[in-house]
């Protein structure tokens, strides 16, 4: 019988339980270990960021200095999921975004911005970024992306996932919080920088959730399994990040064992009693470059009539 990734883990924490993560009680940050009065707490920070999508999913357990250099990761997430905001409707903390795409010495950018809860699409002169297709009634769309930091990515990743550890097993997050702020990682750190990022044609998440999965059984048969895996929901996509392997993980390595990634069941949120079959898009995107990248996405509309403004 096929198993799939809910035979394997369970849930740990989540995003849900906002009340686990707010206090009044001494605060001491979970990524430099600093309290007061060695470091200040005068900022409210999100556990999710609100690049997201805008949510009140606040905390107390981040420093200011710690959370002005997380800040600075977050510019290269926005870069690399903004036009899916954009297209879903999406509130950031400042509205729902404009996706303006990268620019080159000989084109203008092509622009996307919700009006009134419809998408204006601007193609300026770029021919190369659209196409129409009478027969089938579709536009595809090629949108550039403006570069980004692959690298960046799996820090803010990991960061969130360090964030949902619940109070009372924050020692098991303790190698994480030391992979987070080393520079110099690498796979041999016991790192997946492997993303799987799941983009939804039918169903999109008015609201950015996060949750933190452990897995029942960490070794079976000849089979080890990350002990920790994070999945993120935002606009139309499903995101999901292996943490590096955990102590527990590294205490029982043996050579001849698989690693066993299971990959969330993502499709079970657009299957639905009149549709037998799911249309899906499932990336896997390397972030382990630290030099920015040019990505393009290239996205398909079905529409009824076309109406263009020739102007």
């Amino acid at each position: 019988m096929n198993k799939s990734f809910f035979d394997y883990y369970e849930l740990y924490s989540s995003t849900e339980n906002i009340e686990k993560f707010s206090s009044e009680k001494e605060k001491c940050c979970r990524y430099c270990g600093k309290s007061e009065p060695d470091t200040t707490f005068n900022l409210k920070p999100h556990l999710l960021p609100e690049l997201f999508g805008r949510n009140n999913i606040t905390w107390n357990f981040e420093c200011d200095s710690c959370n002005t250099k997380f800040q600075k990761l977050e510019t290269d997430f926005s870069n690399y999921i903004i036009p899916f905001l954009t297209l879903t409707n999406t509130k950031t903390k400042k509205g729902i975004p404009k996706f303006q795409s990268r620019k080159t010495p000989t084109t203008n950018s092509t622009m996307i911005e919700s009006m009134n809860g419809l998408r204006k699409f601007n193609f300026s002169r770029n021919i190369q970024d659209f196409e129409y297709l009478e027969e089938d009634k579709r536009l595809n769309v090629n949108l550039q992306l403006k570069p980004f930091v692959p690298f960046s990515l799996y820090k803010l990743l990991l960061k969130i996932g360090i964030s949902l550890f619940p109070a009372e097993n924050l020692e098991d997050s303790e190698l994480f919080v030391e992979i987070l702020n080393e520079d110099n990682v690498t796979s041999k750190n016991g790192v997946f920088f492997t993303l799987f990022r799941y983009r939804m044609d039918t169903k999109y998440f008015q609201k950015p959730s996060a949750y933190l999965y452990k897995a029942k059984e960490t070794v079976i048969e000849n089979d080890q399994f990350p002990e920790y895996a994070l999945i993120i929901y935002t606009s139309n996509l499903i995101f999901q990040f292996f943490l590096p392997l955990s102590v527990k993980n590294r205490k029982e390595y043996k050579e001849t064992y698989n690693l066993h990634l299971d990959l969330f069941p993502f499709f079970i949120f657009e299957l639905n009693e009149s549709s037998k079959t799911v249309n899906f898009h499932v990336d896997r995107f390397d972030l382990f470059n630290k030099d920015k990248v040019k990505v393009d996405e290239s996205i398909s509309f079905k529409y009824e009539n076309k109406k263009t403004d020739n102007r």
